[in-house]
C-alpha cells in the first residue's frame, strides 16, 4: 500500500482519482471505477424520485459487482501476481 493518496498521471481517465485510489489500495483502478459508476447510478435513480428502480438496480448490479471483484482478487491470488511495476 502506498503511503499517501495522489492523482495518478499514468493511469488516468478523467483526472486520475481512481488510478490513485487503485495505487493506494493496491487494487485494479477499473474495479474502483466500476464500483463508483454503480453507486452513482443508484444514487441518481434514488434522487430522481424513482426509489423502487434504484433498489432494483442496486439488487441486480451489486451482487454482480461483488462477484466480479471476488473473481479478480481470486485470480490475482491464484496466479501469485501483484501489480506490475512501471519501469
Amino acid at each position: 500500500m502506498a503511503n499517501k493518496l495522489y492523482r495518478s498521471a499514468s493511469d488516468s481517465m478523467l483526472g486520475g482519482v481512481c488510478g490513485g485510489l487503485g495505487d493506494y489500495f493496491d487494487a485494479d483502478p477499473n474495479l474502483i471505477r466500476l464500483i463508483l459508476v454503480v453507486l452513482g447510478v443508484v444514487y441518481l435513480l434514488r434522487n430522481l424520485g424513482i426509489p423502487w428502480l434504484s433498489w432494483i438496480a442496486f439488487g441486480t448490479l451489486w451482487p454482480a459487482l461483488l462477484i466480479l471483484v471476488g473473481v479478480a482478487f481470486l485470480w490475482r491470488w491464484l496466479t501469485g501476481g501483484g501489480r506490475r511495476e512501471d519501469s
